[in-house]
């Protein structure tokens, strides 16, 4: 829109009327526009919202879940990878 905008900026600064009815019409085209453009916005900072908040809502009940389990499956992997090892006494 602000292209369009420039656009017709630059058709009334170069004068004469021809150019000026394109510049109209041009602006009639971005004022028609702009409704869709708005509610389009709306709509994506809606979603960028969501999605920030499942993310958030994913990490804590990830760092939850490690907080409250953490130490269990890192010994149960860690018996696991050692399970074939003997221990002798020296």
């Amino acid at each position: 829109m602000a292209w369009r905008l420039n656009e017709a900026a630059a058709l009334i600064n170069a004068g004469g009327g021809d150019n000026l009815a394109k510049a109209d019409g041009v602006i009639n085209e971005v004022l028609a526009a702009a409704p869709q453009v708005q509610s389009a916005g709306a709509e994506r900072i809606t979603n960028r919202y969501i999605a920030t908040g499942v993310v958030l809502v994913v990490l804590v009940v990830v760092g939850v879940a490690v907080w409250l389990r953490g130490s269990r499956w890192y010994w149960g992997a860690w018996v696991r990878a050692k399970r074939g090892w003997r221990v002798e006494r020296v």
